[in-house]
């Protein structure tokens, strides 16, 4: 018979267990939300992002610059706290929630992806990627050459 590690959970962890379980969608839509939890109710909202109240047209860029969306997000508890969003925080904002997002989907490993700002510098970045990925580069290239030679020779 196996011996079994029987883990005994704090009074903390029983907490939080039921956080997660009583964790409900109230209310959803493009620039806000309502979530229930425990005994809190969260509510965020963006504004300042579309021209009209339908929400189907967003505010262009250049006002945007000048005038950037707000996130507001407050609780039941009287708790609040607003963010202004420009671009820069937007992208990083999005990329921590990306991950917390693949963490809850039971990825295993996350993966730093690199941004290029052009098409020189990805080509220039190809060595460094050969290194990194040796296999797969060689995989990849003799499955494309393997292409072509029953492109060409086969017919």
């Amino acid at each position: 018979m196996e011996d079994k590690k029987i883990t005994y959970l704090n009074d903390e962890d029983e907490d939080f267990l039921k956080f997660m379980k009583n964790d409900s969608i109230e209310e959803h839509a493009k620039d806000m939300g309502i979530v229930s939890q425990v005994d809190d109710l969260l509510a965020y909202s963006i504004d300042g992002l579309y021209t009209n109240e339908k929400q189907d047209k967003f505010i262009t860029g250049r006002k945007l610059r000048d005038n950037p969306p707000a996130l507001k997000i407050s609780s039941s508890k009287g708790d609040e706290v607003s963010f202004i969003l420009t671009k820069e925080f937007t992208k990083m904002l999005l990329n921590s929630l990306t991950e917390v997002n693949k963490a809850y989907s039971g990825y295993k490993y996350s993966v730093e992806k690199k941004e290029y700002n052009s098409f020189k510098e990805r080509i220039l970045d190809i060595p460094n990627v050969i290194k990194k990925h040796p296999i797969e580069t060689i995989l990849t290239s003799f499955s494309i050459g393997f292409i072509i030679y029953i492109l060409i020779w086969r017919n």
